[in-house]
């Protein structure tokens, strides 16, 4: 046994998923952009979760060199307010850091839009990045309340999360299950057992399913084909009468709906021409179903 799988990331390069952005708990008037520099990009899911902390996070970059915007320009570092403090925190939810078994939290500085050399949270502009040491390393995504009123500000509790559409990363896994074969959908079976059907019916001669129409060096195998069948079932093949003609043990694959039948009697005799029930029961559940075919030669 074995099983084939192949993964398409369906994107080359990284790009923000507007669809599933959004507030996932709660709800607030705040503008998220997301870098489109191409360096440093950093892709990730981050959930940015709002609490009654007015300090919930302070920054700790303190090195203003190299800071750039979500287009990749450089910020004057006269413009750079480090070591905010502000009542949210950004959560990185792609990694785990190995330390505390927490997801990594994302560093935080401002852009100061009103040149007062201090945070307000309703004017400045949120740079959300990472760090190397004290160095800023690159911005996620910038988050500014210019448009927000008090009234709209998040509340304690919410959440918003950023996402991405990229490709695959060496740290990403793929979790999936396999059911086994004996998981079975009885109601499945059950409904199934009314589209079983006998092809050809009526047999009348030959059919095309039988080698010989196709090789005239073979000799004549007759055959009709029962199709929708449980994988697991047992089939009785009576004359109108009542007599047992054949019976035939089906021990398919799950997906497997079919059996052939080459028009013979349990000693191995030609079947004369007439009509004939059938009767299919599945060794699984118990479903059956009965129904006639006609042979005419």
């Amino acid at each position: 046994d074995g099983m084939q799988v192949e993964i398409d990331p369906g994107v080359e390069t990284p790009e923000y998923n507007y669809q599933a952005s959004g507030w996932i708990t709660g709800n607030g008037i705040m503008r998220v952009t997301p870098s489109i520099a191409d360096d440093f990009k950093m892709p990730w899911k981050y959930n940015i979760v709002f609490t009654g902390d007015d300090s919930a996070y302070v920054g700790v970059m303190t090195n203003k060199a190299g800071v750039k915007d979500e287009f990749g320009e450089t910020i004057d570092i006269n413009d750079i307010i480090t070591n905010p403090a502000v009542n949210f925190y950004i959560q990185n939810t792609s990694f785990i850091d190995t330390s505390t078994g927490q997801y990594e939290l994302m560093d935080i500085i401002a852009q100061d839009m009103n040149d007062n050399d201090s945070l307000d949270l309703f004017e400045d502009r949120i740079f959300v990045g990472a760090t190397v040491d004290s160095r800023w390393k690159a911005t996620a995504f910038i988050i500014d309340f210019q448009l927000t009123t008090p009234e709209s500000y998040p509340q304690n509790g919410d959440v918003y999360q950023v996402d991405w559409k990229r490709p695959f990363f060496e740290t990403d896994t793929v979790r999936f299950s396999v059911t086994a074969d004996d998981n079975l959908d009885s109601s499945a079976i059950a409904s199934g057992m009314d589209k079983i059907k006998v092809v050809p019916n009526p047999y009348v001669m030959t059919n095309m399913m039988e080698e010989a129409i196709s090789n005239p060096f073979l000799n004549q195998r007759r055959k009709l084909m029962f199709t929708h069948i449980p994988a697991e079932c047992t089939i009785h093949i009576f004359t109108v009468s009542g007599v047992l003609v054949d019976i035939i043990k089906v021990n398919n694959e799950p997906e497997n709906g079919i059996v052939h039948w080459d028009l013979l009697t349990r000693e191995g005799l030609e079947i004369a021409a007439g009509m004939y029930l059938y009767h299919i029961e599945s060794d699984l559940t118990g479903d059956s179903k009965l129904g006639k075919f006609a042979v005419i030669k």
